[in-house]
């Protein structure tokens, strides 16, 4: 199965949010397809696509049916390649990890990501540590994305 069946789309957690609003921020994510690869955005839905709190273009390289590799770019396209995703097909599912632990972000914390897509729904987590391995932002829990209807 194409991973771009899994992946595009506009995605919500509303309703983990609002059955645990003290531990869940309402997010919305859209993964789309742009003429030189992908497009993803990030943000609270409380401010709108139009201020995203990450936002980045992908290149996607098939290495095999079941294993993707998406490459990570700035909105210049200047290549973010420390934060690169692997993604991998279990037979039913993809799931994808950093390629690495040398990914940074804001203030130089390491960044941890994964997501998980199962069709209809997509899981993913962030976090960032800074240099005493300390978790500085994000969450130990998943957060449950639902594809939205347009």
């Amino acid at each position: 199965m194409r991973i771009d069946d899994y992946l595009l789309g506009h995605w919500s957690n509303k309703h983990q949010a609002q059955s645990c609003p003290h531990q869940y921020s309402q997010v919305e994510v859209i993964w789309e397809k742009v003429d030189d690869g992908y497009h993803s955005k990030n943000f609270y839905t409380v401010d709108g696509s139009h201020n995203p709190y990450r936002e980045k273009y992908h290149k996607a390289i098939q290495i095999s049916d079941t294993e993707v590799h998406f490459q990570n770019y700035d909105l210049d396209w200047t290549r973010s390649n420390k934060c690169d995703m692997i993604f991998k097909y279990d037979g039913q599912y993809w799931h994808g990890k950093l390629g690495g632990d040398e990914c940074t972000g804001v203030r130089g914390y390491r960044i941890f990501s994964e997501i998980h897509l199962f069709g209809e729904k997509l899981h993913s987590r962030d976090r960032g540590y800074n240099e005493e391995n300390e978790m500085m932002w994000g969450s130990d829990n998943l957060y449950r994305f639902i594809r939205k209807g347009e």
